[in-house]
């Protein structure tokens, strides 16, 4: 048993010569790769850093471009408002000026038609009056054509009956 005793305070100290071994390797690599490890983790890190920085950089810009074009569109809205009021004001001038001319044309044409209509007016009356003149003239004449005629007839007929009285 004393062998056992033995054998098994041996199997202890392989365990504790194991400890120690596997300690001294973990040490002897922790030496070994610490510092390209370290060196890789901070790399990482800076890496990383500088791409968050650069995405924060990007987000400051694509926000200050947004606002800038905001701002555009705000601009070119109130100038789409400007010309819009400038165009309905021309429009509105324009017509205006359309109805004033059109109201001088019509003006214009209705005294040149007042104008035909009273010259068409002056020569139907003359012709009405000549007309007359040559109808009163013709009537006079065939009332006086008539009234000899009747006269002459009579004072025929009584000649007449004169000689064969006679």
């Amino acid at each position: 048993m004393a062998s056992e005793a033995h054998g098994g305070g041996d199997t202890m100290l392989t365990v504790v010569l194991k400890a120690l071994n596997l300690v001294l390797f973990f040490g002897l690599l922790f030496l070994l790769i610490a510092r390209p490890i370290r060196q890789f983790f901070e790399s990482r890190d800076e890496a990383i850093t500088d791409e968050i920085q650069g995405a924060k950089d990007k987000i400051a810009r694509s926000e200050n471009l947004l606002t800038d074009l905001e701002e555009r569109i705000k601009s070119y809205e109130m100038e789409e408002k400007v010309i819009q009021e400038r165009f309905e004001q021309e429009i509105h001038r324009l017509e205006q000026e359309a109805r004033e001319t059109l109201k001088k044309d019509l003006e214009t044409q209705k005294k040149m038609v007042d104008h035909a209509i009273e010259q068409q007016l002056r020569v139907a009356r003359e012709d009405l009056r000549s007309e007359t003149l040559a109808l009163s003239s013709k009537m006079a004449e065939k009332i006086l054509t008539e009234q000899i005629e009747d006269k002459d007839r009579k004072a025929f007929a009584e000649r007449m009956l004169e000689e064969i009285s006679s």
